[in-house]
């Protein structure tokens, strides 16, 4: 199944997401912030759903360095 990585601070739309994607049969992973995400490179995820405007960090950035790793 496909892996969907959520990157999300908000803990209602992060679990309403997973179970909307994990309904229509994708596997999530769940990370509450861009200092817990570094791991997701290790996962290789099929696609990010990623919060630009975490507390921890710079979405925008973080994106780049996840697209220089694929």
């Amino acid at each position: 199944m496909p892996t969907i990585l959520i990157i999300e601070d908000d803990a209602v739309i992060q679990r309403s997401l997973e179970a909307l994607l994990r309904r229509s049969g994708f596997d999530t992973c769940l990370w509450p912030d861009l200092d817990s995400a570094e791991a997701c490179a290790a996962l290789r995820p099929d696609l990010v759903l990623l919060d630009v405007t975490l507390p921890s960090g710079d979405g925008f950035a973080f994106c780049r360095q996840l697209r220089a790793l694929s």
